[in-house]
C-alpha cells in the first residue's frame, strides 16, 4: 500500500476481537499483521488485571522465541518535524508581521 507509517490499533479488548479471539492470540495476530502499538489488549481495572497483561507479554515474547513473530520487524522512529502541522506561505507572512 505504500504506507509506512505507525500503526496502532483500536481498543483490542472490543467485542468484535474479544469475542473471537483470546487476548493473547489477538495481540500475536495484530503484531504479525504489522501493528506497531496495541491499544487496550486487556483491561485493567485493578490489580488482578495486571495477570492479564502479564500473559500477553509472555506470549508475544514466546511467539518471538519460536519464530511466530520475527525480530526483523522495522522500528520506526518518527520524525517530529515530519509531524508537525505545516502551514501556507500567508501564515508564516502573517505571523512575522
Amino acid at each position: 500500500m505504500g504506507y509506512d507509517g505507525i500503526l496502532i490499533t483500536d481498543a483490542m479488548n472490543m467485542a468484535g476481537i474479544s469475542e473471537n479471539f483470546g487476548q493473547v492470540e489477538a495481540s500475536i495476530r495484530a503484531i504479525q499483521a504489522g501493528i506497531d502499538i496495541l491499544l487496550m489488549p486487556c483491561v485493567l481495572y485493578n490489580l488482578e488485571n495486571v495477570k492479564d497483561l502479564d500473559a500477553i507479554i509472555e506470549g508475544i515474547e514466546k511467539a518471538v522465541e519460536s519464530g511466530d513473530i520475527t525480530e526483523e520487524a522495522e522500528v520506526i522512529q518518527p520524525d517530529p518535524a515530519e509531524d508537525a502541522p505545516q502551514g501556507t506561505d500567508n501564515d508564516t507572512e502573517e505571523a512575522a508581521a
